[in-house]
C-alpha cells in the first residue's frame, strides 16, 4: 500500500517536523520516539517523549520511561480523559492525538498514527505504507533494556 497522506495527515507531518526541528538539542541528543497533544483545562499542548526531560524550551520533552505525564502516551486511547497523580496533585485532561516518529540525522522520515503509518525513509515525497498503531500500547518493564 503506497498511497499519497491525506490533507489531514499532510497538516500533520508538518506540525510534526516543526515541533522536532524546535526541540533539537546538542548533536549528540538522542531524537524524540513520539509524540502526543493532551488537552488539559481548555488548553491544549505538545509533548514529545525521547529520551531526556527538557522543560522550558520551545517544545516540552518528557523522558518516555520515567515522566509520570509520559505514561498518557501508553495507557489512554485518543479522544479519552486521562487523570494521573504527580507530587500529591492531580493531572488531568483528554489525549487528542498521538504517534510515534522516527529520525534519521535529525529529520522526520517516518510516523505511526492511530490510522495510518507514513514514510518517506526511501526519500520522495511522504506516502501511506501501513496500517495504525493498537489502541493501546504497554510500556517496558522499569530496568528492562532497549
Amino acid at each position: 500500500m503506497r498511497d499519497a497522506p491525506s490533507e489531514e495527515q499532510h497538516r500533520l507531518l508538518t506540525h510534526l517536523e516543526a515541533l522536532v526541528a524546535a526541540s533539537a538539542g546538542p548533536p549528540d541528543a538522542a531524537a524524540p520516539v513520539a509524540w502526543m497533544q493532551l488537552e488539559s483545562r481548555g488548553r491544549t499542548r505538545d509533548y514529545l517523549l525521547g529520551w531526556r526531560t527538557e522543560v522550558g524550551g520551545a517544545v516540552t520533552v518528557l523522558h518516555w520511561q520515567t515522566s509520570p505525564l509520559a505514561a498518557v502516551f501508553f495507557s489512554t486511547r485518543v479522544g479519552d480523559d486521562y487523570e494521573i497523580a504527580v507530587d500529591g496533585r492531580t493531572l488531568e485532561g483528554s489525549l487528542r492525538a498521538r504517534c510515534l516518529l522516527d529520525l534519521a540525522a535529525g529529520v522526520l522520515v517516518e510516523v505511526a498514527t492511530d490510522t495510518a503509518v507514513l514514510s518517506r525513509r526511501d526519500g520522495g515525497p511522504w506516502r501511506r505504507v501501513g496500517e495504525a498503531l493498537p489502541p493501546l500500547l504497554t510500556p517496558r518493564p522499569a530496568g528492562a533494556g532497549r
